[in-house]
């Protein structure tokens, strides 16, 4: 997935284009607007998408996608794109999940 994360200018964040919510992509019925949000991930393709539900129901989330083997990544959706992704390093242990996406969320002025 780190080959898709783009960066306009250097003073813009960093975004990862969302291609399967595109209409007739895989997800196409999951992207519904701005909002914090999860994505899994295997390789460089996006297989899920979920808003936040708040950070006790993420970290359950990200440790479910973890265990069937996805990558997680936190973020704002946006204008059709993945902003801010942070990449949860250990997303099995809810407690260090929950840790990250807070103070991800608090260094990027979103609210969960």
């Amino acid at each position: 997935m780190h080959t898709r994360i783009e960066r306009l200018a250097p003073n813009l964040c960093e975004f990862i284009t969302l291609k399967e919510v595109q209409i007739g992509g895989p997800l196409q019925n999951s992207y519904h607007g701005a909002g914090a949000a999860l994505i899994a991930t295997k390789g460089d393709m996006i297989v899920d998408l979920l808003y936040s539900q708040g950070l006790k129901r993420d970290s359950e989330i990200a440790q479910l996608w973890a265990i069937n083997g996805d990558s997680v990544w936190f973020g704002t959706c946006s204008c059709g794109a993945f902003c801010n992704p942070l990449e949860l390093t250990n997303p099995t242990n809810k407690t260090e999940t929950r840790k990250a996406m807070r103070a991800h969320a608090l260094a990027n002025n979103f609210g969960l």
